[in-house]
Protein backbone atom coordinates (compact mmCIF):
# COMPACT_ATOMS: atom_id res chain seq x y z
CA UNK A 1 0.00 0.00 0.00
CA UNK A 2 3.00 2.30 0.33
CA UNK A 3 3.03 3.16 -3.38
CA UNK A 4 -0.74 3.65 -3.44
CA UNK A 5 -0.63 5.90 -0.37
CA UNK A 6 2.13 8.00 -1.92
CA UNK A 7 0.12 8.53 -5.12
CA UNK A 8 -3.05 9.46 -3.26
CA UNK A 9 -1.20 11.80 -0.88
CA UNK A 10 0.52 13.72 -3.68
CA UNK A 11 -1.82 16.74 -3.55
CA UNK A 12 -2.94 16.61 0.08
CA UNK A 13 -2.75 19.58 2.46
CA UNK A 14 -3.26 19.63 6.22
CA UNK A 15 -3.29 23.07 7.82
CA UNK A 16 -3.71 24.14 11.43
CA UNK A 17 -4.15 27.91 11.96
CA UNK A 18 -1.46 29.44 14.17
CA UNK A 19 -3.92 32.00 15.57
CA UNK A 20 -7.21 31.82 17.45
CA UNK A 21 -9.82 30.71 14.94
CA UNK A 22 -13.20 28.96 14.73
CA UNK A 23 -11.37 26.43 12.53
CA UNK A 24 -9.22 23.96 14.43
CA UNK A 25 -7.70 22.31 11.39
CA UNK A 26 -8.57 21.64 7.75
CA UNK A 27 -7.54 18.92 5.32
CA UNK A 28 -7.73 19.14 1.52
CA UNK A 29 -6.94 16.87 -1.37
CA UNK A 30 -7.84 16.27 -5.00
CA UNK A 31 -7.46 13.24 -7.25
CA UNK A 32 -7.94 13.54 -10.96
CA UNK A 33 -9.64 11.39 -13.54
CA UNK A 34 -9.58 14.03 -16.29
CA UNK A 35 -6.32 15.28 -17.69
CA UNK A 36 -5.88 18.02 -16.72
CA UNK A 37 -7.89 17.92 -13.49
CA UNK A 38 -11.05 20.00 -13.97
CA UNK A 39 -11.68 20.34 -10.21
CA UNK A 40 -10.18 23.08 -8.03
CA UNK A 41 -10.33 24.12 -4.40
CA UNK A 42 -9.33 27.08 -2.23
CA UNK A 43 -9.11 28.16 1.41
CA UNK A 44 -8.71 31.50 3.17
CA UNK A 45 -8.55 31.66 6.96
CA UNK A 46 -7.73 34.67 9.12
CA UNK A 47 -8.74 36.00 12.53
CA UNK A 48 -11.93 37.56 11.11
CA UNK A 49 -13.48 34.83 9.00
CA UNK A 50 -12.80 31.63 7.09
CA UNK A 51 -13.67 30.80 3.49
CA UNK A 52 -13.48 27.41 1.79
CA UNK A 53 -14.34 26.56 -1.79
CA UNK A 54 -14.72 23.42 -3.89
CA UNK A 55 -15.21 23.84 -7.63
CA UNK A 56 -16.14 21.03 -10.01
CA UNK A 57 -15.29 22.02 -13.55
CA UNK A 58 -16.66 20.61 -16.79
CA UNK A 59 -15.78 21.20 -20.43
CA UNK A 60 -12.31 22.31 -19.33
CA UNK A 61 -10.67 23.85 -16.28
CA UNK A 62 -10.97 27.60 -17.03
CA UNK A 63 -14.13 28.24 -14.99
CA UNK A 64 -13.02 26.21 -11.97
CA UNK A 65 -9.60 27.89 -12.05
CA UNK A 66 -11.30 31.31 -12.19
CA UNK A 67 -13.34 30.37 -9.11
CA UNK A 68 -10.21 29.24 -7.30
CA UNK A 69 -8.33 32.43 -8.17
CA UNK A 70 -11.04 35.07 -7.78
CA UNK A 71 -14.37 34.01 -6.27
CA UNK A 72 -13.20 34.70 -2.70
CA UNK A 73 -12.16 38.20 -3.81
CA UNK A 74 -15.67 38.83 -5.13
CA UNK A 75 -17.15 37.62 -1.83
CA UNK A 76 -14.81 39.64 0.37
CA UNK A 77 -15.25 42.71 -1.83
CA UNK A 78 -19.05 42.49 -1.46
CA UNK A 79 -18.73 42.01 2.30
CA UNK A 80 -16.46 45.04 2.40
CA UNK A 81 -19.07 47.16 0.59
CA UNK A 82 -21.80 46.03 2.97
CA UNK A 83 -19.69 46.68 6.07
CA UNK A 84 -18.83 50.20 4.98
CA UNK A 85 -22.46 50.89 4.15
CA UNK A 86 -23.57 49.64 7.58
CA UNK A 87 -20.98 51.61 9.52
CA UNK A 88 -21.76 54.92 7.82
CA UNK A 89 -23.60 57.05 10.35
CA UNK A 90 -25.78 60.03 9.42
CA UNK A 91 -24.59 63.40 10.62
CA UNK A 92 -27.03 65.10 12.97
CA UNK A 93 -27.39 68.85 12.46
CA UNK A 94 -28.12 71.04 15.46
CA UNK A 95 -30.96 73.30 14.36
CA UNK A 96 -30.64 76.82 15.77
CA UNK A 97 -34.40 76.87 16.45
CA UNK A 98 -33.94 74.27 19.22
CA UNK A 99 -33.01 75.27 22.74
CA UNK A 100 -30.12 73.35 24.38
CA UNK A 101 -32.63 71.50 26.59
CA UNK A 102 -34.80 70.51 23.62
CA UNK A 103 -31.73 69.39 21.73
CA UNK A 104 -30.57 67.19 24.65
CA UNK A 105 -34.00 65.52 24.84
CA UNK A 106 -33.98 64.93 21.09
CA UNK A 107 -30.53 63.37 21.23
CA UNK A 108 -31.50 61.18 24.19
CA UNK A 109 -34.61 59.94 22.42
CA UNK A 110 -32.69 59.34 19.19
CA UNK A 111 -30.07 57.33 21.07
CA UNK A 112 -32.72 55.15 22.74
CA UNK A 113 -34.43 54.45 19.44
CA UNK A 114 -31.07 53.99 17.71
CA UNK A 115 -29.97 51.36 20.25
CA UNK A 116 -33.19 49.39 19.85
CA UNK A 117 -32.98 49.58 16.08
CA UNK A 118 -29.31 48.63 16.25
CA UNK A 119 -30.09 45.45 18.21
CA UNK A 120 -32.84 44.45 15.79
CA UNK A 121 -30.69 45.24 12.78
CA UNK A 122 -27.74 43.28 14.10
CA UNK A 123 -29.84 40.14 14.37
CA UNK A 124 -31.67 40.69 11.10
CA UNK A 125 -28.93 42.15 8.96
CA UNK A 126 -26.20 39.61 9.63
CA UNK A 127 -28.46 36.76 8.53
CA UNK A 128 -29.59 38.81 5.53
CA UNK A 129 -26.57 40.73 4.30
CA UNK A 130 -24.08 37.86 4.27
CA UNK A 131 -26.31 35.64 2.10
CA UNK A 132 -27.00 38.72 -0.03
CA UNK A 133 -23.26 39.37 -0.42
CA UNK A 134 -22.64 35.72 -1.34
CA UNK A 135 -25.40 35.75 -3.95
CA UNK A 136 -24.18 39.00 -5.48
CA UNK A 137 -20.61 37.72 -5.53
CA UNK A 138 -21.58 34.55 -7.41
CA UNK A 139 -23.69 36.42 -9.95
CA UNK A 140 -21.17 39.21 -10.53
CA UNK A 141 -18.26 36.77 -10.79
CA UNK A 142 -20.20 34.72 -13.33
CA UNK A 143 -21.12 37.79 -15.36
CA UNK A 144 -17.53 39.08 -15.35
CA UNK A 145 -16.13 35.66 -16.29
CA UNK A 146 -18.40 35.40 -19.33
CA UNK A 147 -18.08 39.07 -20.37
CA UNK A 148 -14.29 38.96 -20.08
CA UNK A 149 -14.14 35.85 -22.26
CA UNK A 150 -16.03 37.74 -24.98
CA UNK A 151 -13.96 40.91 -24.59
CA UNK A 152 -10.67 39.02 -24.72
CA UNK A 153 -11.75 36.97 -27.74
CA UNK A 154 -9.51 34.38 -29.38
CA UNK A 155 -8.68 31.34 -27.27
CA UNK A 156 -9.93 33.17 -24.20
CA UNK A 157 -13.41 33.25 -25.73
CA UNK A 158 -13.44 29.47 -25.50
CA UNK A 159 -13.13 29.73 -21.71
CA UNK A 160 -16.73 30.92 -21.65
CA UNK A 161 -17.90 27.49 -22.80
CA UNK A 162 -16.41 25.86 -19.71
CA UNK A 163 -18.35 25.72 -16.47
CA UNK A 164 -17.91 24.99 -12.79
CA UNK A 165 -20.21 23.95 -9.99
CA UNK A 166 -19.27 26.24 -7.10
CA UNK A 167 -19.56 25.46 -3.40
CA UNK A 168 -18.40 27.98 -0.80
CA UNK A 169 -18.41 27.81 2.99
CA UNK A 170 -18.07 31.04 4.99
CA UNK A 171 -17.47 30.69 8.73
CA UNK A 172 -18.00 33.67 11.00
CA UNK A 173 -17.57 32.63 14.64
CA UNK A 174 -20.37 30.11 15.25
CA UNK A 175 -22.30 30.83 12.02
CA UNK A 176 -21.82 28.71 8.93
CA UNK A 177 -22.99 30.08 5.56
CA UNK A 178 -23.02 27.64 2.64
CA UNK A 179 -23.47 28.97 -0.89
CA UNK A 180 -23.93 26.36 -3.59
CA UNK A 181 -24.56 26.49 -7.33
CA UNK A 182 -24.34 23.04 -8.89
CA UNK A 183 -23.93 19.48 -7.65
CA UNK A 184 -21.03 19.77 -5.25
CA UNK A 185 -22.23 19.06 -1.71
CA UNK A 186 -21.53 20.09 1.87
CA UNK A 187 -22.55 18.18 4.98
CA UNK A 188 -21.84 18.60 8.68
CA UNK A 189 -21.03 15.81 11.09
CA UNK A 190 -22.15 16.54 14.68
CA UNK A 191 -21.58 14.57 17.84
CA UNK A 192 -24.81 14.69 19.83
CA UNK A 193 -24.85 12.61 23.01
CA UNK A 194 -21.89 10.53 21.81
CA UNK A 195 -23.55 9.73 18.51
CA UNK A 196 -22.50 11.23 15.19
CA UNK A 197 -25.16 12.31 12.73
CA UNK A 198 -25.04 14.03 9.34
CA UNK A 199 -26.66 17.34 8.50
CA UNK A 200 -27.04 18.29 4.83
CA UNK A 201 -25.90 21.87 4.19
CA UNK A 202 -26.58 22.19 0.46
CA UNK A 203 -28.98 21.16 -2.30
CA UNK A 204 -27.81 19.39 -5.44
CA UNK A 205 -28.76 21.31 -8.59
CA UNK A 206 -29.24 19.06 -11.61
CA UNK A 207 -31.68 18.66 -14.46
CA UNK A 208 -33.51 16.13 -12.30
CA UNK A 209 -33.76 18.15 -9.08
CA UNK A 210 -34.68 21.39 -10.89
CA UNK A 211 -36.88 19.95 -13.60
CA UNK A 212 -39.95 21.85 -12.34
CA UNK A 213 -38.12 25.20 -12.40
CA UNK A 214 -36.70 24.60 -15.86
CA UNK A 215 -40.04 23.51 -17.30
CA UNK A 216 -41.83 26.53 -15.84
CA UNK A 217 -39.24 28.87 -17.35
CA UNK A 218 -39.24 27.11 -20.77
CA UNK A 219 -42.76 25.72 -21.22
CA UNK A 220 -42.44 25.51 -25.02
CA UNK A 221 -39.30 23.37 -25.02
CA UNK A 222 -40.28 19.74 -24.38
CA UNK A 223 -36.61 18.71 -24.35
CA UNK A 224 -35.68 21.20 -21.58
CA UNK A 225 -34.79 18.17 -19.43
CA UNK A 226 -33.87 14.99 -21.29
CA UNK A 227 -32.13 11.96 -19.78
CA UNK A 228 -31.84 13.92 -16.53
CA UNK A 229 -29.78 16.68 -18.17
CA UNK A 230 -30.49 20.27 -19.15
CA UNK A 231 -31.42 20.11 -22.85
CA UNK A 232 -30.13 16.54 -22.73
CA UNK A 233 -26.54 17.80 -22.44
CA UNK A 234 -25.57 19.39 -19.11
CA UNK A 235 -26.01 17.62 -15.78
CA UNK A 236 -25.69 20.59 -13.35
CA UNK A 237 -28.42 23.21 -13.68
CA UNK A 238 -26.47 25.93 -11.86
CA UNK A 239 -22.86 27.07 -11.87
CA UNK A 240 -20.27 29.60 -12.97
CA UNK A 241 -19.63 29.84 -16.71
CA UNK A 242 -21.43 27.56 -19.20
CA UNK A 243 -21.94 30.51 -21.55
CA UNK A 244 -23.65 28.29 -24.13
CA UNK A 245 -26.50 27.75 -21.65
CA UNK A 246 -26.76 31.41 -20.65
CA UNK A 247 -26.42 33.53 -23.80
CA UNK A 248 -27.27 32.97 -27.46
CA UNK A 249 -23.98 34.49 -28.58
CA UNK A 250 -22.09 31.34 -27.62
CA UNK A 251 -24.30 29.21 -29.88
CA UNK A 252 -24.14 31.70 -32.74
CA UNK A 253 -20.34 31.68 -32.68
CA UNK A 254 -20.22 27.91 -33.23
CA UNK A 255 -19.83 26.52 -36.71
CA UNK A 256 -23.21 25.56 -38.16
CA UNK A 257 -22.69 21.82 -37.73
CA UNK A 258 -21.90 22.24 -34.02
CA UNK A 259 -24.76 24.55 -33.08
CA UNK A 260 -27.38 23.35 -30.65
CA UNK A 261 -30.68 22.14 -32.11
CA UNK A 262 -33.53 24.66 -32.08
CA UNK A 263 -35.36 25.81 -30.10
CA UNK A 264 -32.37 27.18 -28.19
CA UNK A 265 -33.51 30.03 -25.96
CA UNK A 266 -31.06 30.52 -23.07
CA UNK A 267 -30.63 31.25 -20.24
CA UNK A 268 -31.18 27.70 -19.04
CA UNK A 269 -28.73 27.65 -16.16
CA UNK A 270 -27.91 30.23 -13.50
CA UNK A 271 -25.08 31.11 -11.13
CA UNK A 272 -27.56 32.07 -8.41
CA UNK A 273 -26.64 29.98 -5.37
CA UNK A 274 -28.83 28.37 -2.78
CA UNK A 275 -27.68 29.56 0.63
CA UNK A 276 -28.06 27.71 3.89
CA UNK A 277 -27.16 29.00 7.33
CA UNK A 278 -26.25 26.76 10.26
CA UNK A 279 -25.44 27.75 13.81
CA UNK A 280 -22.86 25.54 15.47
CA UNK A 281 -23.49 24.55 19.07
CA UNK A 282 -20.99 23.46 21.67
CA UNK A 283 -20.79 19.88 20.41
CA UNK A 284 -17.82 18.58 18.37
CA UNK A 285 -18.46 19.06 14.65
CA UNK A 286 -16.82 19.01 11.24
CA UNK A 287 -17.81 20.00 7.69
CA UNK A 288 -17.11 17.98 4.56
CA UNK A 289 -17.22 19.74 1.19
CA UNK A 290 -16.66 17.75 -1.98
CA UNK A 291 -17.26 17.55 -5.69
CA UNK A 292 -19.77 14.97 -6.90
CA UNK A 293 -16.93 12.54 -7.59
CA UNK A 294 -17.05 11.71 -3.88
CA UNK A 295 -20.85 11.68 -3.46
CA UNK A 296 -21.26 9.40 -6.50
CA UNK A 297 -19.46 6.72 -4.49
CA UNK A 298 -20.17 7.42 -0.81
CA UNK A 299 -23.37 8.33 1.04
CA UNK A 300 -23.58 11.20 3.52
CA UNK A 301 -23.69 8.70 6.39
CA UNK A 302 -20.66 6.80 5.10
CA UNK A 303 -18.69 10.04 4.86
CA UNK A 304 -19.55 11.06 8.42
CA UNK A 305 -18.68 7.59 9.72
CA UNK A 306 -15.31 7.59 7.97
CA UNK A 307 -14.35 11.04 9.26
CA UNK A 308 -15.72 10.51 12.78
CA UNK A 309 -13.84 7.21 13.10
CA UNK A 310 -10.75 9.10 12.01
CA UNK A 311 -9.15 10.91 14.95
CA UNK A 312 -7.49 14.30 14.68
CA UNK A 313 -4.39 12.83 16.26
CA UNK A 314 -4.13 10.40 13.35
CA UNK A 315 -1.28 10.96 10.94
CA UNK A 316 -3.63 10.45 8.00
CA UNK A 317 -5.24 13.23 6.04
CA UNK A 318 -9.05 12.99 6.38
CA UNK A 319 -9.62 14.21 2.81
CA UNK A 320 -7.21 11.57 1.47
CA UNK A 321 -8.99 8.94 3.56
CA UNK A 322 -12.32 9.82 1.92
CA UNK A 323 -10.83 9.81 -1.58
CA UNK A 324 -9.25 6.42 -0.90
CA UNK A 325 -12.58 4.96 0.21
CA UNK A 326 -14.35 6.39 -2.86
CA UNK A 327 -11.75 4.79 -5.12
CA UNK A 328 -12.17 1.50 -3.26
CA UNK A 329 -15.85 1.64 -4.20
CA UNK A 330 -14.85 2.36 -7.81
CA UNK A 331 -12.53 -0.67 -7.82
CA UNK A 332 -15.50 -3.03 -7.47
CA UNK A 333 -15.67 -3.10 -11.31
CA UNK A 334 -12.57 -5.29 -11.14
CA UNK A 335 -14.39 -8.01 -9.21
CA UNK A 336 -12.32 -10.76 -10.83
CA UNK A 337 -9.19 -9.47 -9.08
CA UNK A 338 -8.98 -11.33 -5.75
CA UNK A 339 -7.57 -8.74 -3.32
CA UNK A 340 -8.88 -5.29 -2.41
CA UNK A 341 -5.39 -3.77 -2.60
CA UNK A 342 -4.84 -5.14 -6.10
CA UNK A 343 -8.22 -3.80 -7.25
CA UNK A 344 -7.44 -0.35 -5.83
CA UNK A 345 -4.01 -0.42 -7.49
CA UNK A 346 -5.72 -1.21 -10.79
CA UNK A 347 -7.95 1.87 -10.49
CA UNK A 348 -5.07 4.16 -9.58
CA UNK A 349 -2.89 2.93 -12.42
CA UNK A 350 -5.53 3.22 -15.11
CA UNK A 351 -4.52 5.31 -18.14
CA UNK A 352 -6.18 8.73 -17.89
CA UNK A 353 -8.24 8.09 -21.02
CA UNK A 354 -9.88 5.14 -19.21
CA UNK A 355 -10.04 6.52 -15.67
CA UNK A 356 -12.96 8.86 -16.39
CA UNK A 357 -15.13 5.87 -17.21
CA UNK A 358 -14.54 4.48 -13.70
CA UNK A 359 -14.58 7.62 -11.53
CA UNK A 360 -14.76 11.40 -11.76
CA UNK A 361 -12.26 13.97 -10.48
CA UNK A 362 -12.62 13.92 -6.69
CA UNK A 363 -11.92 16.99 -4.56
CA UNK A 364 -12.49 17.04 -0.81
CA UNK A 365 -12.09 19.57 2.00
CA UNK A 366 -12.67 18.52 5.62
CA UNK A 367 -12.97 21.35 8.17
CA UNK A 368 -12.64 20.46 11.84
CA UNK A 369 -14.41 23.13 13.89
CA UNK A 370 -12.83 24.53 17.03
CA UNK A 371 -15.16 23.43 19.81
CA UNK A 372 -13.15 25.20 22.52
CA UNK A 373 -13.24 28.50 20.58
CA UNK A 374 -17.05 28.49 20.61
CA UNK A 375 -17.23 27.48 24.24
CA UNK A 376 -15.11 30.50 25.14
CA UNK A 377 -17.15 32.83 22.90
CA UNK A 378 -20.37 31.50 24.37
CA UNK A 379 -19.14 32.09 27.91
CA UNK A 380 -18.08 35.64 27.00
CA UNK A 381 -21.00 36.77 24.86
CA UNK A 382 -23.80 34.24 25.32
CA UNK A 383 -26.07 34.06 22.27
CA UNK A 384 -25.00 37.44 20.85
CA UNK A 385 -24.47 37.32 17.11
CA UNK A 386 -20.97 38.00 15.77
CA UNK A 387 -20.24 41.35 14.15
CA UNK A 388 -19.70 41.70 10.42
CA UNK A 389 -15.92 42.09 10.12
CA UNK A 390 -14.22 45.06 8.50
CA UNK A 391 -12.49 43.69 5.40
CA UNK A 392 -9.98 45.35 3.13
CA UNK A 393 -9.58 43.82 -0.32
CA UNK A 394 -8.82 45.15 -3.79
CA UNK A 395 -11.31 45.00 -6.63
CA UNK A 396 -11.15 41.50 -8.17
CA UNK A 397 -8.84 41.30 -11.17
CA UNK A 398 -11.49 40.33 -13.71
CA UNK A 399 -13.85 43.03 -12.37
CA UNK A 400 -11.06 45.58 -12.94
CA UNK A 401 -10.63 44.38 -16.53
CA UNK A 402 -14.37 44.54 -17.32
CA UNK A 403 -14.72 47.98 -15.71
CA UNK A 404 -11.66 49.37 -17.50
CA UNK A 405 -12.99 48.13 -20.85
CA UNK A 406 -16.44 49.61 -20.17
CA UNK A 407 -14.89 52.97 -19.32
CA UNK A 408 -13.28 53.11 -22.80
CA UNK A 409 -16.55 52.49 -24.67
CA UNK A 410 -18.01 55.80 -25.89
CA UNK A 411 -21.40 56.71 -24.45
CA UNK A 412 -24.30 56.36 -26.88
CA UNK A 413 -25.92 59.56 -25.61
Amino acid sequence: MTEINAILAKNEERIKPTFVSPVLEYHMNTYQANSPNEDAHAAFVDEKLALFGVYDGHGGSAASQFCKDELFDYIRWNLQLIHHEQTMQPNLMKFTALTPQEWDKLIQKANEVSETIKQIREKYDLLRVIPDALSKAFLLADDDFLVSSILHGGNKFMDGYTGACALVCLILENLIFIANAGDCRAIMGRNLENKWDSVVLSNDHTGVTEEARLKSQHPNEPDIVAKGRVKGVLQPSRGIGDGLFKDKIYNEFLRQEYRMAQPWQPPYTTASPDIMVAEVGLEPAFIVMASDGLWDKLSNEEVVNIVSNYALNSQENAATKLITEALRKSSSVFSSIPTEEARLSNVINLPKELARGIHDDITVTVIFLNNEYWKEKHEQHGSKLPELPDISVDLPKTRQFVKSYASKVPSSS
